[in-house]
């Protein structure tokens, strides 16, 4: 399961796993000598031995705790400091998110995907089109088409602008799905894999959330929202967007063999 994760998530895992591994290590072993030193000090009577292996050792595992919890530390440290500024938390918190998502793989993780694989991995970036932290982890950031888009606008080769380019290219493949009949809405069975994308992931329509309602929304992601909640069972609208996400990926798809060729 890690494994399979870890792939979807564009993840090198035994370079993450080997990084943690060798944090922790530092980390017990800095202060596991301090602890060895002070027991090695400790007089031939023993006495104070029980207290100082106690004080020790609770240090050592205080020191392991903060490395392996220092970015839920983070974030609650910002919580605190930044309390009045829920922009720069929020800025913060999707730094050390896309932080966390590396060491990216260092090869092309598309190489030996096969089409099952890619349409999953096309419906999970959707799903985190609104999160461009999680984007930045996509493997589909390794798309020739994304080389193609920041060359055109002479953007620099960096995870952020790979992950920007992938949103703005899941926009456009969206935007095909939409019917030609110059509306903006409808409801008839053309318009269900367009709006099972466009509305949650792109105009941040959330029918289904608790407490959700429609209050911030425009009026026609106002219409989508009662037709969703009314009209369409959550199961239905999960199963438009697995099918919409298979169309996507095989037009990615079709245009990543091409610019191969």
């Amino acid at each position: 399961m890690a494994v399979w994760d870890a792939f979807d998530e564009g993840l090198a895992l035994r370079a993450a796993m080997l990084r943690s591994f060798a944090g922790t290590i530092l980390v017990a072993v800095l202060f596991g000598g301090q602890a060895l030193m002070g027991l090695a000090a400790v007089g031939p009577d023993g006495r104070g031995r029980t207290a100082l292996t106690v004080l020790l050792f609770t240090s050592l595992a205080v020191a392991i705790t903060i490395t392996v919890l220092a970015d839920p530390l983070a974030g609650m440290l910002d919580r605190l400091a930044f309390s009045r500024s829920p922009e720069l938390r929020a800025g913060r918190a999707a730094l050390r998110t896309a932080e966390a998502a590396l060491p990216l793989r260092s090869h092309n993780p598309l190489e030996a995907a096969d089409d099952e694989t890619f349409a999953r991995l096309t419906r999970r970036a959707l799903s985190h089109y609104g999160d461009l932290a999680k984007l930045v982890a996509s493997p589909l950031t390794r798309l020739p088409a994304i080389d193609q888009r920041l060359a055109a606008r002479g953007a620099p080769d960096q995870p952020v602008e790979r992950a920007n380019e992938l949103r703005a290219l899941l926009g456009d493949h969206i935007a095909r799905l939409k019917p030609r009949d110059g509306g903006d809405f409808g409801t008839t069975e053309q318009w269900r894999y367009y709006n099972a994308l466009y509305f949650p992931y792109v105009a941040g329509v959330r029918a289904y959330a608790q407490n959700a309602t429609a209050a911030r929304l425009d009026p026609v992601a106002r219409q989508a929202w009662q037709w969703f909640v009314t009209e369409v069972p959550q199961r239905s609208l999960h199963n438009w967007q697995t099918a919409a996400a298979r169309l996507i990926a095989a037009d990615l798809r079709a245009a990543e063999v091409g610019a191969q060729q």
